[in-house]
């Protein structure tokens, strides 16, 4: 079906639903990834997709009704809740945002009918999400207080956060925090992408600092993904804290015991999801990790590391939260695909998601711009300026690239 313009998929248990409807799960799928592999997924599917559907299978098993929307296709398929200007916002103002109508729809679907038969109660929500659809999970305690039974957040931290860019919480969101609801953490120990450290801070406030029931797993060996141990520790969490499934859990108090995972030492790998982009011995690097870093050629040392969002867009290993990008700020910001325009680094989350550099790899040597076709990374040898080029010009071809190797 169709809401406030997006794919909404759903399924409902077999069988009929409990007096008041079917408890139901949200969710929400990373960037540039789809709604369909909630249900549908293979184990050689990247990011982990495979448990993320295992998952879903072991819900709809317990008896809990699952919905998964699309994101935002304007938005390169993510989740607005940390573009500017809605991760700025009074966390009430998201609302009026496209994330917004979509899930007033969906709650008001649960009382018309829309989802069929027994779909589903008010009274018990629940929210779990992937890397962008984690960060929209964490929107739903700021979003909607009170109504969320429980979270499940994999690979993500606070709403407004975007990979290792994740400030603490402003003031304004203290009431939301008072009241946040249950909520389970999980992270690759080696993720890259979105630093563990972002959840742990995250985890670590609810539970310092507010008294609020969480908990935290780590997986070692494991980058941005979804954990092989998700299937048993969400299904677990959510039941945990559904009065459907735990008939002696009565309003929306909860004074359950922590339960803590303590990660145990684990090797240190010799590859990551760090990589290095090359052409004729040196390395693509910025002149700084800021934005606006100009993006030059040098070493191919720890500065020239890079790794790449879902959506495949590339960022710098120390912050995350930048990616290459095409400068919009001169000629004409609507049309960045002409030759010679500079690239740099930019934060990964505005307006215009899809104008990052995909780092498609063509035989020939060639990265693909995923917005400009027939466009690719350049290096101007003598100007020192990494730009867009025509993919068959000389500077544009010979890339490669590397894993970086930390023995």
């Amino acid at each position: 079906m169709t809401m406030a313009g997006r794919k909404v998929l759903h399924q409902t248990p077999t069988g009929t639903a409990p007096d008041g409807g079917w408890p139901v799960v949200l969710f929400f799928h990373g960037w540039y990834l789809t709604p369909e592999s909630t249900f549908t997924a293979s184990s050689s599917d990247s990011y982990g997709l495979f448990n993320k559907a295992k998952t879903a299978s072991t819900l709809l098993s317990q008896g809990y009704a699952i919905i998964a929307a699309q994101a935002s296709q304007s938005n390169a398929d993510a989740w607005y809740t940390n573009v500017s200007p809605w991760a700025l916002d009074p966390p009430s103002a998201y609302n009026s945002s496209g994330d917004g109508v979509l899930l007033e729809q969906i709650v008001e679907g649960f009382g018309n009918g829309a989802f069929g038969v027994g779909c589903c109660t008010l009274n018990d929500v629940h929210a779990v999400g992937f890397s962008s659809g984690a960060y929209m999970t964490s929107r739903m305690a700021f979003l909607y207080p009170g109504l969320f039974r429980s979270l499940s957040i994999q690979s993500g931290s606070y709403y407004y956060c975007g990979g290792s860019n994740c400030p603490t919480p402003a003031s304004d969101d203290d009431p939301y925090l008072k009241l946040h609801p249950p909520t389970l953490f999980l992270h690759g120990a080696d993720d890259q992408i979105v630093p563990p450290d972002t959840s742990l801070a995250y985890y670590q406030n609810l539970l310092n600092n507010w008294n609020r029931v969480t908990s935290r797993y780590t997986e070692a060996g494991k980058g941005h993904q979804w954990i092989d141990s998700a299937p048993t520790h969400i299904p677990n969490w959510i039941q945990a804290h559904s009065p459907t499934s735990n008939p002696y859990e009565g309003p929306y108090v909860h004074n359950h015991s922590l339960a803590v995972d303590k990660p145990k030492p684990k090797p240190k790998p010799k590859h990551g999801e760090a990589f290095q982009i090359e052409q004729n011995g040196k390395c693509l690097q910025p002149t700084g990790v800021v934005a606006f870093g100009v993006l030059r050629m040098g070493a191919c040392d720890e500065s020239s590391q890079w790794v790449r969002w879902e959506s495949g867009a590339i960022s710098h290993k120390n912050n995350t939260g930048l990616c290459i990008r095409l400068n919009t700020h001169e000629q004409n910001p609507k049309d960045v695909c002409w030759r010679g325009n500079t690239l740099w680094l930019e934060s990964c989350f505005e307006d215009d998601m899809s104008n990052y550099f995909n780092h498609d790899m063509t035989s020939v040597g060639s990265l693909l711009s995923g917005l400009c076709p027939g466009k690719c990374l350049a290096y101007d040898e003598q100007d020192d300026v990494t730009l867009l080029g025509n993919c068959t010009e000389k500077s544009a071809l010979g890339w490669a690239l590397i894993d970086f190797k930390t023995d």
